[in-house]
């Protein structure tokens, strides 16, 4: 089953993350770490690990996995940012 938590265009400044854009979705985030090694552990009350041990949120833009950390990705004018909930989070980036 897949529930979308939040779908909107959204006006970024110049510089923004995939982790500001998150934030900017009023959805409570947890989070550990800070800046570019920042860890998302949960969106809107939905853990990682609650759908099995390897289950956890990652992200993709434009339809690919992202490849740092969503702190450090900096979003592009027409970028395509998806945030996922995966129950195994690993097998989204291979």
């Amino acid at each position: 089953m897949s529930k979308t938590l939040y779908e909107k265009d959204m006006c970024l400044k110049a510089s923004e993350t995939a982790l500001d854009a998150l934030e900017e979705t009023n959805l409570p985030v947890v989070k550990t770490g800070k800046g570019e090694m920042t860890y998302v552990t949960a969106v809107d009350g939905i853990r990682e690990k609650s759908a099995g041990a390897g289950s956890g949120w990652v992200f993709g833009v434009n339809e690919k996995p992202g490849q740092v950390g969503a702190g450090a990705y900096e979003l592009k004018d027409g970028d395509r940012l998806e945030w996922r909930f995966e129950k195994d989070a690993m097998a989204y980036f291979q």
